[in-house]
């Protein structure tokens, strides 16, 4: 059983990863307008598997790992699903693709009951209801609000990059079981570098700007904590619970746009940030009774 002292780690385990992976999604799209997509891809898998290497080395854990066949699965899918939410961010609104990615923890939900056993108590799915409609109501997407349509190829990559991001969140649970959480994010790393390096290769290198090096050393660095905070807490939460708790990231993006991107925030944005927050703190709180 984990302890009680656990359960609250693993919750602001997962507010951090949100908050790193809100910055990141900023800094994509900032850099999204000068490079393409995959080459993106592979600036950020290349700085997060230095920086991996590097914390693997400091912890004098070995970077081999012992589950080699779910760890690649882990890689591949989940580069695939970062390629496709890239793609989707450099073509349409943040809010929106992020709105979309966020049906994750629908998948996840299904994944984990399926192949992990767990069971979804009435207080997850409430709070991932309300966090539902909180994040709707701060996106605001297009095809709900009115106003012009989507790009209906980048409304696809995000919502199959959503249903890979749960199917993931699965395969990292089950990863706890043998694997450390540093090598589970350099399962990541590797293969998607690998990956997108024919892409890049074939598409042609485009030399990034000044600013656009130092976009892209964001998006690695945010990347990286992300990833571990992310993986940290679901080593010690349900995947149900821990994906729902990560809606916080839609709060964090939207204090983003206010502060560097000048995004005035209308009653609907306010309702929904009060929704996502109270069901965080709704799960928190049960998740200490518990």
């Amino acid at each position: 059983r984990r302890s009680a002292a656990a359960v609250p780690s693993g919750v602001w385990y997962m507010v951090v990863a949100a908050l790193a992976f809100s910055a990141m999604n900023a800094l994509v799209k900032a850099v999204a307008a000068e490079l393409p997509t995959m080459e993106i891809v592979f600036a950020r898998t290349v700085l997060m598997g230095l920086l991996t290497l590097g914390m693997l080395k400091r912890a004098g854990v070995s970077p081999i790992g012992t589950n080699h066949r779910l760890l690649f699965a882990r890689g591949a899918i989940g580069a695939t699903a970062l390629s496709l939410l890239y793609f989707a961010l450099g073509r349409i609104p943040l809010g929106d693709a992020t709105t979309i990615h966020y049906t994750a923890p629908v998948w996840t939900a299904l994944t984990a009951a399926f192949f992990l056993r767990e069971r979804i108590g009435p207080w997850v799915i409430a709070g991932t209801v309300v966090s539902l409609a909180g994040v709707m109501m701060i996106a605001q997407p297009q095809f709900l609000f009115g106003g012009a349509g989507l790009d209906p190829l980048a409304v696809g990559a995000a919502v199959v990059a959503s249903l890979l991001a749960g199917s993931v969140y699965t395969i990292v649970r089950k990863l706890r079981e043998t694997d450390h959480p540093l090598v589970i994010v350099l399962s990541l790393a590797w293969v998607g570098a690998l990956g997108s390096a024919p892409f890049v290769l074939l598409g042609g290198w485009t030399w990034p700007s000044g600013t656009a090096w130092a976009l892209l050393l964001g998006i690695g660095l945010a990347t990286q904590i992300g990833q571990v905070y992310l993986t940290k807490s679901l080593h010690l939460l349900p995947a149900a619970r821990a994906t729902a708790i990560g809606y916080v990231q839609i709060v964090f993006a939207f204090g983003l746009g206010v502060v560097f991107f000048g995004t005035i925030p209308n009653a609907w944005s306010l309702l929904g940030a009060g929704l996502v927050l109270a069901s965080v703190l709704l799960l928190s709180r049960r998740q200490r009774a518990a």
